[in-house]
């Protein structure tokens, strides 16, 4: 069971939110969960670790980040 985490740390990008949101799912629903977020209106910011990160924003900017353990795939 995941329980909510809450994380600090330093802001080095100015730009960048001062917070966001992380959402774990299940690797195999993570396109649908990117597609959903991009059908709401938001827009990819960086998927370079995709699946295992993939980092979205809304239309003010706000960042949220959908997670997948993808860890037990990549030792198959």
């Amino acid at each position: 069971m995941r329980v909510p985490n809450l994380w600090f740390g330093d802001v080095q990008d100015e730009a960048a939110s001062r917070w966001h949101v992380e959402v774990y799912v299940a690797p195999e629903v993570v396109e649908q969960r990117v597609a959903a977020a991009l059908a709401a209106g938001g827009t990819v910011v960086d998927d370079s670790a995709a699946p295992g990160l993939t980092v979205i924003a809304d239309q003010d900017g706000n960042r949220g980040v959908i997670c997948a353990d993808t860890s037990s795939a990549q030792e198959a």
